[in-house]
């Protein structure tokens, strides 16, 4: 990534081809649906932290209930990749400033979007609300509806990776915070529609994260043990102020570029360390964010989709694959047992598959009897998904070097699955020919 910063000096312009700003997803994102959609409310759940892979998790697991739809894509985050300039970047705005005193605030058409009253302020004028996942979760019904009733959009902050990753106590627990945050969200997407008549969600997140699961050593840290003069916040993946100093061991941009920030904001620089690098200082170091690692800016959105009956139907689950486990098939005996491997466990993801199973001659008649299999393991052991069919040959004169067919048909659908090369060798009635 370092080589494309520099090569490409991608801080004085911060855009990548076909990749949507993180600063543009309400226009992008949330209006698009609106724009497109005969829909009446869209709910987007902020989740801190969220980086792509953890993101993609939920994703997968969403699309295994066939009455949701979830599609998954990135867009290019703010710089810095920290909690404050994130979350403002996602909030609806004309204009996004920034204003630096004792510390940075910063503002959406003139109004702070830190915290979530302020954030609640500016989304109100959008006909929206700012609500904690944790209130959306223990609402009833009633107070659902009720909380609900008049807004176009609601915007809701879940926090459990960052909460547990961002402490020195707890970093540790960074991975069972991921896997508790894939239930959360999961959980939040089924009461939005199960409960609150949603149809149509957004999942995103202000930032990702770096976590290095040993401990930091002097060669994970940037030469820079003392918070240089003009910072007004100092963490150890960057630094904010004014007239910060330039060197070769960090990068230093301004956020009018890397967060399209106005020119009605007071100049706020930043400094990031190199690659993956911290600052020099206290504290817990294992999970970081605030730099341009790909974990770090790669910000994901799940659309999520709440499919009407119709729509299951197209997206229920597939049936499980079949494949003879020796192929070319050789037949050498009137009587041959054949063996399937059944390539999918029946589970979440696969359903049986029920086949009939015969050997015809190139011009589609039948030389054998039918077997019927069913193909139903639901073992992670490929060595019981294994079946076998008995077929016997009818007749006489087969010949080695005709291509006859072995016909899977699914019996279901009565469609013809796949059918496989055969060829009969019957070695002992071909000498007994060779006499007469």
């Amino acid at each position: 990534m370092g080589k494309h910063v520099d090569n490409e000096n991608l801080l004085d312009k911060w855009k990548f081809d076909g990749i949507i700003n993180q600063y543009n997803f309400y226009n992008h994102e949330v209006e698009r649906i609106f724009q497109s959609k005969q829909v009446k409310r869209v709910f987007v759940i902020i989740s801190d932290a969220l980086r792509y892979e953890v993101a993609h998790d939920i994703h997968e697991q969403i699309n295994k209930e066939k009455r949701f739809k979830s599609t998954i894509k990135s867009q290019l985050g703010v710089v810095p990749s920290y909690t404050q300039l994130g979350m403002a970047s996602l909030l609806p705005h004309q204009e996004l400033t920034a204003h630096i005193s004792k510390d940075v605030t910063f503002k959406a058409d003139g109004l702070s979007t830190h915290g979530l009253e302020k954030r609640n302020a500016i989304l109100e004028k959008y006909h929206g609300i700012a609500v904690k996942s944790s209130d959306v979760l223990n609402w009833t019904n009633e107070e659902g509806r009720k909380a609900i009733a008049d807004t176009r959009i609601v915007y809701i902050y879940h926090d459990q990776i960052d909460a547990i990753g961002d402490k020195a106590a707890t970093e540790n627990q960074t991975f069972e915070a991921c896997a508790d945050g894939i239930k959360q969200i999961k959980l939040l997407v089924e009461r939005i529609i199960n409960k609150l008549n949603g149809n149509r969600i957004l999942v995103t997140a202000d930032h990702g994260f770096l976590f290095k699961s040993s401990d930091v050593v002097d060669s994970d840290k940037t030469a820079l043990s003392v918070k240089p003069q003009g910072t007004i916040e100092g963490k150890k993946r960057y630094l904010i102020g004014q007239q910060l100093p330039r060197d070769d061991f960090y990068w230093t941009g301004n956020m009018a570029v890397t967060a399209n920030l106005s020119s009605n904001s007071d100049q706020a620089e930043f400094m990031i360390p190199r690659g993956s690098n911290r600052f020099n200082f206290v504290g817990g170091a294992k999970f970081i964010h605030g730099g341009i690692m790909p974990q770090e800016i790669c910000v994901p959105v799940l659309r999520i989709e709440h499919l009407k009956t119709a729509k299951q139907k197209t997206t229920a689950k597939q049936k499980v694959g079949v494949v003879p486990l020796s192929n070319p098939i050789r037949l050498v005996t009137l009587t041959e047992k054949i063996e399937f491997l059944q390539t999918n466990a029946v589970g979440n993801d696969f359903k049986e598959r029920n086949l009939n199973i015969w050997i015809e001659d190139p011009e589609g008649t039948i030389v054998s009897n039918k077997a019927q299999v069913l193909f139903d393991s639901e073992s992670s052991n490929s060595d019981d998904r294994k079946r076998n069919a008995i077929l016997s040959l009818n007749g006489t004169g087969f010949d080695r070097t005709t291509s006859y067919k072995l016909v899977m048909l699914d019996t279901e659908n009565n469609d013809r699955f796949a059918s496989h090369s055969v060829t009969i060798d019957l070695a002992i009635q071909d000498d007994f020919d060779d006499l007469f």
